[in-house]
């Protein structure tokens, strides 16, 4: 994060995390140390929203009912709708970082300062309002910045993990590469790229390139729903 910070972006940097960085013992650091950060958090148990303690899902419910149509969105390929809404809230229950002791992993008690943070809550439906994804984010960032804007970086952020999922399942399976330099590692994470690159044009090819697609999803071995013609990682293990 200082390396990020010390970059010259020409730009605030605001960091977007997701959940394996969202514990209470982070987000108290990142604010003592005067960090802006957006993090898609879990559930917590308890909140103050206004000085009295109460169950975060009570304060959910709350602020699901006044949520407001914010953009037009793509989920999974389709068409969907984002809705956002936002309350401010404290913590102040201790954290419990995870500490290995004697071959076992056990957690302490942490107590640190309240910590008073906007709550934004995202849903992403389809036309007929079904929900498809709940986005619970926890920031620090000044009111200047928009619920709907606050939502929209993370969906550009969760919109990349499609990317990831190529790269780690769908037949590149880079979390078992076993190149031993950086430059090696960037040359194969180059030509994997462009694989997926490939695999986003035929997605989006018309008829003409319908048997290709076929031809892909035959080599792949992989099972599809009846009338699915090709789907991402069949067409990249392909």
């Amino acid at each position: 994060m200082g390396h990020l910070e010390q970059l010259p972006l020409g730009r605030p940097c605001s960091h977007l995390i997701d959940r394996q960085g969202a514990s209470l013992l982070h987000r108290r650091r990142f604010a003592r140390c005067g960090r802006p950060f957006l993090i898609r958090g879990n559930d917590v148990r308890r909140v103050e929203p206004a000085g009295a303690s109460r169950l975060f899902s009570e304060v959910e419910a709350e602020v699901r009912a006044p949520l407001r149509f914010s953009r037009a969105v793509k989920f999974k390929g389709r068409q969907a709708r984002q809705y956002v809404a936002e309350t401010s809230v404290t913590l102040r229950q201790p954290a419990h970082p995870p500490r290995r002791r004697a071959g076992r992993v056990v957690s302490r008690h942490s107590r640190g300062r309240a910590l008073t943070l906007r709550l934004i809550l995202a849903e992403v439906r389809d036309p007929r309002g079904a929900v498809l994804a709940t986005w619970r984010l926890w920031t620090n960032l000044p009111p200047t910045v928009s619920a709907a804007t606050v939502a929209l970086w993370y969906y550009w952020r969760w919109r990349i993990e499609s990317y990831f999922k190529l790269l780690k399942r769908s037949g590149q399976h880079v979390e078992q590469w076993q190149q031993e330099t950086a430059e090696a590692l960037a040359k194969r994470l180059l030509v994997a790229a462009q694989a997926c690159v490939m695999v986003w044009a035929l997605l989006r090819a018309g008829p003409e390139r319908s048997e290709l697609r076929r031809f892909l999803s035959r080599l792949s071995g992989r099972l599809r729903k009846r009338g699915v013609e090709a789907t991402g990682p069949a067409l990249l293990a392909g």
